[in-house]
C-alpha cells in the first residue's frame, strides 16, 4: 500500500487525464450523471444533470468506449468516445460519437465542451453549456 501512495504523487497530467476520463466515462456508461457531473465546471453541473436526467428517460446506454485521447497544447486534451444506446421505445442499438474537450486547472481535469461528431444524434437535445454550437440541424430538422 505504501508504494501506491508514493506513486500517486508522481502522476503526470496524462495519467490524471486517463484517470479522470475513465471515472467520468464509467459514470456516464452506468448513467450515474451526478458522479459524471463532478468532472464539469461547477457552474455547468445543474444544467448537465437536468439534460441527462431527461435523456435517461429516453435511452439506456449499452456500452461506452474511449476511442482516443489526444493531449493538446497548454493543458488541454481531446477525447473521442463511442456511446452505444437503445431508445426506450425502440430496441435498435445505435452508436453516437462524441468529441470532448478537457482542460487541466491545477491538478484537476474538467470536461468543458462536448459535441456530436458522427453516428446517430442522441434524442432530445444535448444543448447544455458544454455543447459546442450546432454546425448542422438536429436530426429530423
Amino acid at each position: 500500500m505504501l508504494g501506491l501512495a508514493a506513486c500517486g504523487n508522481s502522476l503526470t497530467p496524462r495519467d490524471r487525464l486517463v484517470d479522470s476520463v475513465t471515472v467520468f466515462c464509467d459514470a456516464l456508461r452506468w448513467q450515474q450523471y451526478d458522479q459524471a457531473s463532478n468532472y464539469l465546471p461547477e457552474r455547468e453541473r445543474k444544467t448537465y444533470l437536468d439534460v441527462h436526467d431527461r435523456l435517461s428517460e429516453l435511452i439506456d446506454v449499452t456500452d461506452l468506449e474511449v476511442v482516443r485521447r489526444t493531449m493538446g497544447p497548454k493543458d488541454t486534451a481531446t477525447v473521442l468516445i463511442a456511446l452505444s444506446w437503445i431508445a426506450k421505445n425502440d430496441p435498435v442499438v445505435r452508436k453516437t460519437f462524441l468529441e470532448q474537450r478537457w482542460e487541466l486547472k491545477g491538478e484537476t481535469w474538467s470536461m468543458v465542451r462536448e459535441r456530436h461528431v458522427r453516428g446517430t444524434r442522441l434524442p432530445g437535445s444535448l444543448r447544455h453549456p458544454t455543447s459546442a454550437p450546432a454546425s448542422q440541424p438536429a436530426e429530423g430538422g
